[in-house]
């Protein structure tokens, strides 16, 4: 059976148009619209039906909105425990006057306290403080019964090791103390001392930083020296062909060897005057300041600063009160930083009357 032809459809130009805009191929008057019945209205026309037609370049595409994306389901963590116990109990041996260890959960161990410490890379786990409860209420810091290397590691990571710490986390626990002190808290006490005093020195350069007992003379800051240099160990500091053995030893001092250094200022402002005669222990370059890269290739001008340890100065003695009048230093004013800085004679009183002879007194911050 022949096919029957559809009508031909006369292209609309500029010639046959009335308007000489470009005429809507989705409008009501478009001969084009019959053709497109077919498809949903909005919807552009068929690309082979606009195909060499002298107005597509005018056909408007209609914005469609991009698909909603979903999120990805977040993925579950997975909690692993610890294998090493965060919870345990102390026994009391009356007859040693001790507590020991037991651990029937995790490591099934008595007595054995070193072998509760998880390693460094456990991230679920770590041994800071070690908290011992009583049946009475009363608590005790029991953390160096139980860490192989309480002052070059774990004391890092504890309140200790900040300014002014150690005081704080002594009067916290004083808290928690029972009021008097008995024979088991004695030989407790004598037990972690010397427990602590066991440890050995630490075999590399990072436990050294802020170590309470050695210390490394790269390690000391601005304003500490060391008041001699007698060695009590080396520690190997690095590879080096040229020494025997293949490696760059360091010399180990101890920590009470490092003393605090201050500039003769600072020592006055502490009520503290350096001896005549003194050299300086420690000669520092002034600090750095915003802008000197400017002045570097220069060279800094300022002068440096002279450093003096506390048994090269003495207790500042002012002036006494004579006649009745204060001293005066060269800016007409009177020096308390400390209250041994008030001359003889005289009392420092927080308030102003013109009934008796005073000067200003500066003070320090507090």
């Amino acid at each position: 059976m022949p096919r029957s032809l559809a009508p031909a459809v006369k292209p609309i130009s500029s010639e046959n148009s009335d308007e000489g805009e470009p005429a809507n191929l989705q409008g009501p008057d478009s001969p084009l619209r019959s053709a497109s019945r077919s498809s949903a209205p909005g919807l552009p026309l068929n690309p082979r039906r606009r195909l060499g037609h002298p107005n597509a370049a005018a056909y408007l595409m209609p914005e469609m909105p991009p698909p909603a994306r979903i999120p990805p389901k977040p993925k579950r963590k997975v909690i692993q425990e610890s294998p090493y116990p965060v919870f345990w109990v102390e026994v009391f041996d009356e007859a040693h006057q001790k507590w020991f260890p037991v651990d029937p959960l995790v490591t099934e161990s008595i007595e054995k306290p070193r072998a509760f410490e998880p390693p460094s890379n456990d991230r679920e786990n770590s041994m800071s403080y070690v908290i011992a409860f009583e049946a009475e209420g009363c608590a005790r810091d029991v953390t160096k019964r139980y860490t192989k290397a309480y002052n070059a590691k774990t004391r890092k990571n504890r309140v200790e090791s900040t300014p002014g710490g150690e005081r704080w986390w002594r009067r916290t626990m004083r808290a928690y103390s029972r009021g008097w002190v008995s024979i088991a808290d004695q030989i407790e006490d004598t037990e972690l001392a010397v427990a602590e005093g066991r440890e050995p020195m630490p075999k590399n350069i990072a436990d050294f930083k802020d170590h309470p007992t050695y210390a490394l003379e790269r390690h000391l800051r601005r304003n500490e020296v060391l008041v001699t240099m007698h060695a009590i160990g080396r520690v190997a500091a690095g590879r080096d062909p040229t020494s025997p053995g293949g490696k760059k030893m360091e010399n180990v001092y101890r920590r009470r060897d490092v003393k605090i250094a201050r500039s003769a200022d600072a020592w006055y402002r502490l009520g503290r005057d350096v001896k005549m005669g003194e050299q300086p222990v420690k000669i520092v370059s002034p600090k750095a300041r915003p802008g000197d890269e400017d002045i570097r290739d220069e060279g800094d001008k300022r002068a440096s600063t002279n450093l003096y340890t506390e048994e090269q100065t003495k207790l500042y003695v002012p002036p006494p009160i004579v006649n009745g009048r204060v001293p005066k230093n060269d800016f007409g004013n009177l020096d308390i930083y400390v209250p041994s800085m008030v001359p003889e004679g005289g009392i420092h009183l927080p308030c102003k009357s013109p009934d008796f002879n005073l000067e200003y007194a500066l003070t320090a911050k507090r």
